[in-house]
């Protein structure tokens, strides 16, 4: 009998970390990146893959934790007045709280909290000939928290530029707005001034082809590609 409970202990012990554990979530161990995209749906709601970000948790061992509940909280980007994220969120396993403007998902299995968020920015345009509108820069304004632990902050992107009639030409507009003035081309982009992150959809410091590339996967997608169903959460 005392070799059983032994060895249930062991095998429990063993086994227990890898589906997910209750230790606290663990900012070094985790993985959050750099970025969180704002995308668009089709009509039936469903919000591409292109859109996806996926946070991961681990314990103090590296460990995943499983249904750690993890916010993504926009407030400072909202209240900036550039970004806007829908009422209405329609990826499977996501809420949002327009109070807190956040939006929230638990963990499986392995760790990992699945976001495909629908918001938009809203880029005023040109201020004169390849001047863009005004807009956060390099500020990494979103904040991850994952079971109450602050895990880091997140520059936002955003493929529909002005939040209405989902991607459009003028998308394509605002987006070479951005990307013909910003003279940023290495680290330390925060040096740049023209420098808009919401059009550096990949992140790497610079506005470029590749960037171009992926707006363009975004609007023509196989399906047309809408804005928010209804209102926006308030600033």
């Amino acid at each position: 009998m005392r070799i059983a409970v032994v060895a249930a202990f062991l095998v429990t012990g063993a086994i227990l970390p890898a589906f997910g554990r209750a230790d606290p979530p663990i900012v070094s161990t985790s993985t959050i990146g750099t970025f969180v995209p704002l995308g668009t749906a089709d009509d039936a709601g469903a919000v591409p893959a292109l859109f996806e970000k996926v946070i991961v948790i681990r314990d103090f061992g590296s460990f995943p934790v499983q249904g750690a509940l993890v916010e993504i909280r926009f407030g400072d980007c909202t209240g900036a007045g550039e970004f806007r994220l829908c009422e209405t969120q329609t990826f499977p396993g996501i809420t949002i709280d327009c109070t807190q403007r956040s939006v929230a998902t638990t963990t499986d299995a392995l760790g990992r909290a699945t976001f495909r968020i629908r918001g938009a920015a809203l880029n005023p345009g040109v201020a004169g000939p390849g001047a863009p509108g005004a807009g956060l820069g390099d500020g990494a304004c979103a904040e991850v928290i994952a079971d109450g632990v602050i895990l880091g902050n997140l520059r936002v992107k955003a493929y529909d530029q002005d939040g209405r009639d989902g991607l459009t030409p003028v998308d394509l507009s605002l987006f070479l707005g951005d990307r013909f003035q910003s003279s940023c081309q290495n680290y330390p982009r925060a040096a740049c001034a023209t420098y808009r992150s919401r059009s550096d959809f990949n992140d790497d410091g610079t506005i470029n082809v590749v960037d171009l590339s992926l707006f363009l996967q975004a609007r023509f997608s196989p399906l047309p590609q809408r804005s928010c169903a209804g209102a926006t959460c308030a600033p």
